[in-house]
């Protein structure tokens, strides 16, 4: 077993001594190699600031390069001293760390740019990384080792989804549907690498508004899943989707409004903000269901909005984002930061919640 003292000294890199300290030395070192330094950095500011698209992209292009040549410089150094499984397990951190900034790059040059001009450009670069990337000639088994070649995986393929949505649909930064990001994954990939990835794209697409789209494939992706350990993740990713968050709102007398307050009874919650129309439109759709079934004290409509207090009483008095009969609350200030808000990953309205 391994034995590791750390020394931490202020305006120094941490050192690791003892019995498999080489490990830990060599991952700081590598990592210590920033892919974009600040010089890199101002540079790229610059070139973006002259509407230089190919050129900066170019730049970070090389200077990634750059570090993932020296990052692999200094793996090569520690490599009889390291476990086989634990050095190829650095080399793909060493790559995958430098290039999932790139592909960030990619990503935000083409949302950013409003000239059709440029976002041709971009993807045409894009075309060109794929052309001369491709996963890496190693045993399969080492891949998922890595706590970032999957991550790096997973936004290469986001992004290639993005940047032809652009171009088909003009329509960046949506990746059109989760089925797209699943059948691309299913089709790319194989073994514990591709059961990394699906359990990668639900984490972190549920996050946006492909929650309910994902839902309908955990169950698929849940039969497939050979690793205990992903699908033990994904099962618990699963279970967080569907338990009621136990929240804590307040309505117009300050009184606290908690889950726990409406055990037993069905709950039906609508998100909402001033100013949305679709939040109006939907509030008129539920007048009639509300009228129907308030009388019924097994089911409570509830309305949460994510206003400050004085802008949801007006909005309130209004009658057009509430019913006659429903329970009408909000966050205390806290918007869109509200915990429940949060864990459901709410970031627009209306949402429903039943």
């Amino acid at each position: 077993a391994d034995s590791v003292d750390v020394t931490i000294r202020k305006g120094a890199p941490f050192l690791f001594t003892g019995k498999g300290a080489e490990k830990l030395n060599c991952q700081a070192q590598i990592l210590n190699i920033d892919p974009v330094s600040q010089g890199v950095a101002l540079r790229i500011a610059e070139l973006s600031n002259m509407n230089l698209v190919k050129e900066k992209l170019s730049f970070l292009d090389a200077a990634l390069r750059s570090a993932i040549q020296l990052r692999l410089q200094i793996l090569a150094t520690y490599k009889a001293q390291l476990p086989t499984p634990i050095y190829f397990r650095l080399y793909l951190d060493a790559i995958a760390t430098a290039k999932y900034e790139l592909l960030s790059e990619v990503a935000i040059t083409s949302w950013l740019s409003t000239d059709e001009k440029n976002k041709v450009v971009v993807h045409q670069y894009f075309q060109g990384y794929l052309n001369r990337d491709s996963i890496l000639n190693l045993d399969s088994v080492y891949m998922p080792l890595s706590g970032y070649y999957a991550d790096m995986l997973l936004k290469k393929e986001l992004t290639l989804l993005k940047l032809n949505n652009t171009v088909s649909e003009g329509n960046y930064g949506e990746i059109g549907s989760f089925k797209n990001i699943y059948r691309r994954i299913m089709e790319t990939y194989t073994g514990n690498l591709r059961e990394k990835l699906l359990l990668s794209s639900f984490i972190n697409l549920s996050e946006r508004q492909y929650i309910s789209e994902a839902k309908a494939y955990v169950g698929m992706a849940l039969s497939l899943i050979k690793s205990e350990q992903i699908r033990l993740q994904l099962l618990n990713w699963k279970e967080k989707q569907y338990a009621a968050f136990p929240f804590k709102l307040y309505d117009a007398n300050n009184n606290i409004h908690r889950l726990r307050d409406y055990k037993g009874k069905l709950i039906v919650i609508d998100v909402w903000f001033t100013g949305c129309l679709n939040c109006i439109n939907l509030s008129n759709a539920m007048h009639r269901i509300v009228e129907r079934f308030k009388k019924n004290k097994d089911i409570v409509f509830i309305t949460i909005s994510t206003d400050n207090k004085k802008q949801w009483t007006k909005s309130v008095a209004s009658g057009k984002y509430t019913s006659p009969g429903t329970i009408n609350l909000h966050t205390n200030g806290l918007g869109w930061s509200d915990p429940m808000i949060r864990n459901y990953n709410w970031n627009g309205a209306p949402n429903q919640l039943i």
